[in-house]
């Protein structure tokens, strides 16, 4: 959704050939305590390639495209733990 309203006009399914293509450095190092977070970062820099590549857009639109998605998700995360907190700490 989020590459859509930044420009990219190509479809879902270029979307996913990229986050899953560049997920696979992840998915098989990202195991390895120190490893995995250098895995981590390389998969983020391969989504973004490959959304600008596939969607044909800039690599500013794909940064944005991609950080916006990491955003919503890590404020929904935030919520998420801070009202099972609050709910831990009005039981007590």
């Amino acid at each position: 959704m989020w590459v859509y309203i930044a420009g990219g006009r190509e479809g879902i399914t270029e979307t996913w050939k990229a986050v899953i293509y560049a997920s696979t450095p992840s998915l098989l190092l990202g195991w390895i305590p120190v490893v995995g977070f250098v895995m981590w970062a390389w998969s983020l820099v391969l989504i973004i390639i490959g959304i600008r590549e596939l969607q044909e857009m800039t690599t500013t639109r794909a940064v944005l495209a991609v950080f916006i998605g990491y955003l919503i998700l890590a404020a929904l995360g935030v919520t998420l733990v801070g009202s099972m907190l609050a709910g831990i700490l009005s039981v007590s």
